[in-house]
């Protein structure tokens, strides 16, 4: 039976064991990730079929509504043995007094969600890590091989322990930043998240200098079977001497043999699946759930957190 947990009610170290038997991009769910992005986040539970759903949820004009906090890609319903059925069953589930509902679902396919549910493809793309890094940059496309060759000709250096600081110095000074609309609560949630990251060893931030500058960096998870590509970013001036391609091969370098995935959390961007696909990326789908409670005025009104 689906029960519906206030956070208070949550047995955190019986959440993370059943996390663990689940398969898929779990560290997104785990209790350390979603206290420091949603501080207060509630639950779905069915402990007889080894099921969860994190109910991250945010108040505005004095609705709750559930929503994907940031930088998390996606959350939904995680199982031991995962179900279409179930997905459904957990979503008309999701109490009444959240009038939105505007995340995104590890799960693929769901059956049975009920009326007013609209589900939109996502693409995630994975690069297979499980063996040599040379049978990894086989797989590369002749492009980025070369584009990899030239970063390494052109004085980059790769610094593989960027404090967790220096990141997000990099990220809110950079050009793009303006231009991705973070809010203060993002902000305090990515800062959240890198820290904890960082902190708990959990993951490491990787950056590419040229005569001591960052040009690129990224923030990196290790968890389970994978490593995930946080958050990351590359300067204007990193492009022409292919920093991100050179970042990324030696990320894949240092997972190589040892995970099964480089999940570079992204993406449905043409351009950016690209070039990812350039790595020799899988894609792999997750869903954007979309479901409206609220009365016809507020209908379109901004719900960032």
């Amino acid at each position: 039976m689906i029960q519906h947990l206030r956070h208070d009610r949550i047995d955190k170290a019986a959440w993370d064991a059943l996390l663990d038997r689940c398969d898929g991009p779990v560290w997104y769910a785990r209790s350390a990730v979603l206290d420091a992005a949603c501080p207060g986040w509630e639950a779905l539970w069915d402990a007889e079929r080894g099921a969860l759903m994190p109910l991250t949820h945010h108040r505005r004009w004095g609705i709750p509504y559930l929503f994907q906090p940031f930088p998390l890609q996606q959350l939904g319903v995680f199982a031991a043995v995962p179900d279409a059925r179930l997905t459904g069953e957990f979503l008309r589930a999701v109490p009444q007094r959240f009038r939105l509902v505007d995340i995104y679902l590890t799960n693929a396919v769901v059956e049975g969600a009920g009326t007013g549910w609209r589900f939109t493809p996502r693409q995630d793309q994975l690069v297979r890590s499980d063996r040599s890094i040379a049978a990894v940059r086989a797989g590369y496309s002749e492009n980025h091989a070369r584009s990899v060759r030239r970063a390494e000709r052109s004085g980059l250096e790769v610094d593989m322990a960027l404090g967790a600081e220096a990141f997000l110095s990099f990220l809110t000074t950079a050009p793009q930043w303006a231009g991705w609309n973070v809010g203060a609560r993002q902000l305090a949630s990515l800062q959240g998240l890198v820290r904890s990251v960082v902190g708990r060893g959990e993951g490491r931030c990787v950056a590419v200098r040229r005569d001591g500058r960052v040009l690129a960096a990224g923030c990196f998870v290790q968890h389970g079977d994978r490593i995930i590509f946080l958050k990351g970013l590359a300067l204007p001036e990193a492009r022409p001497v292919n920093a991100m391609h050179l970042l990324i091969d030696r990320m894949l370098e240092a997972g190589a043999g040892r995970v099964r995935w480089l999940d570079l959390a992204g993406s449905s961007d043409p351009a950016l699946a690209r070039f990812y696909a350039g790595f020799g990326a899988e894609p792999t789908l997750y869903l954007h759930a979309l479901l409206r409670r609220f009365p016809v005025g507020l209908r379109g009104q901004s719900t960032r957190a």
